[in-house]
C-alpha cells in the first residue's frame, strides 16, 4: 500500500515540476517581450469575452464596441470550469526585442479545439487552429502541449487572440518562449516524466513477477492500478495522444473520463485484497 501511495506521490510530483519557476506579470498588464527575460506568461494579463451564440469571427472583434467587451480574467492562470459558451481572450503583446522568431505554448492539452488569431497594425497576420479534436500529425510543432511558431515584429504591439470551444474544463496557461529557453525547458520536462514512467514500469514488472511466482491476486490489481494512474497523467500531459493513439482524436478525447474510472476500479479492487490479507493475517495471529 505505501508503494501505491509512493507512486502516486511521485506523480504528482513530476507534474508540479513542469510548471517550473516562471515570472509573474501584474494582473491586466500589457506583456513586454524584452532581452532580459527568455519566458513570458501571457495568461496574467488576458481579458476575456464570452459568447453564448458560437457566431462571433475575429473581424467582429476588431471593432471598437467589441472590444469594450473584453473583461479583465483577474487569474494567473485564467479558468472557466466547463462553459458552453465560446470563450475568447486576448492580450497585447510588444516586442522591444531584436527578434522577430518566437514560440506560444498552450500547455494544457486537453482541449477540444481553438483557434489562435495575431493582428499586428490592424489586421490578422497569424491564423492557427489546434485541439484534442484534431489528429496529431496535424499540429504543427509535433509536441504533447500545443505549440506554435510566431512571427512578432520588432517594436510594435501586437495582439493575441484565442477563440476556444471545449466540452472538458478550459484552462488557459499560456506562454511565449524564446526558442533556445523553450528547448531548454522542453528537455528538462521530458527528463522528469521519462523518469517517472520509467520507475512505475520497473515497479509493475516487479510486482507482475510476484504475481506470478506467489499467485497472489493483490500484486496483479496493485500493478493495474500503479499503471492507470499513470496512463491517466500521460492523459493528462498529452504523451498518450502523442505517442500511444495519436492517430484516435475521438478515443482521445474520452480517454480522461475512461482512465479515471480504470482508475478507481483497480485501485479499490487493490484496496479490498490488501484489507483481506491484512484481516487474514490478524486472525492467524489471534488464533496463535
Amino acid at each position: 500500500m505505501r508503494r501505491y501511495f509512493a507512486i502516486c506521490a511521485l506523480g504528482l510530483w513530476g507534474t508540479s515540476l513542469l510548471a517550473g519557476p516562471r515570472p509573474e506579470p501584474v494582473l491586466g498588464e500589457r506583456v513586454v517581450l524584452t532581452e532580459q527575460a527568455s519566458s513570458f506568461p501571457v495568461s496574467a494579463a488576458f481579458r476575456y469575452l464570452k459568447d453564448p451564440s458560437h457566431q462571433l469571427e475575429i473581424e467582429d472583434l476588431l471593432r471598437a464596441r467589441r472590444n469594450a467587451e473584453f473583461v479583465p480574467t483577474r487569474q494567473t492562470v485564467p479558468s472557466f470550469g466547463y462553459p458552453r459558451e465560446t470563450v475568447w481572450v486576448r492580450a497585447a503583446v510588444e516586442n522591444r526585442t531584436p527578434s522577430e522568431e518566437f514560440f506560444l505554448e498552450i500547455a494544457y492539452p486537453v482541449l477540444d479545439r481553438f483557434d489562435l488569431f495575431v493582428v499586428a497594425n490592424g489586421r490578422v497576420v497569424h491564423t492557427k487552429q489546434g485541439g484534442d479534436l484534431l489528429p496529431f500529425s496535424a499540429r504543427e510543432w509535433k509536441h504533447r502541449n500545443f505549440v506554435f511558431r510566431l512571427g512578432l515584429p520588432r517594436g510594435t504591439v501586437s495582439w493575441v487572440y484565442l477563440r476556444v470551444r471545449s466540452e472538458s474544463a478550459v484552462q488557459l496557461p499560456v506562454t511565449i518562449w524564446t526558442r533556445a529557453a523553450f528547448t531548454e525547458k522542453d528537455h528538462d520536462e521530458q527528463a522528469v516524466l521519462w523518469i517517472y514512467y520509467g520507475v512505475v514500469m520497473v515497479m509493475a514488472l516487479y510486482n507482475l513477477f510476484l504475481y506470478f511466482s506467489l499467485w497472489d491476486r493483490s500484486y496483479l490489481w496493485y500493478v493495474a492500478s500503479i499503471v492507470s494512474v499513470a496512463l491517466l497523467l500521460m492523459v493528462q500531459n498529452g504523451l498518450a495522444y502523442e505517442y500511444l493513439w495519436p492517430t484516435l482524436p475521438g478515443w482521445n478525447t474520452q480517454a480522461q473520463l475512461a482512465t479515471v474510472c480504470f482508475m478507481i476500479f483497480f485501485s479499490l479492487r487493490f484496496a479490498r485484497g490488501y484489507l483481506r490479507a491484512w484481516q487474514n493475517w490478524r486472525s492467524s495471529r489471534g488464533a496463535h
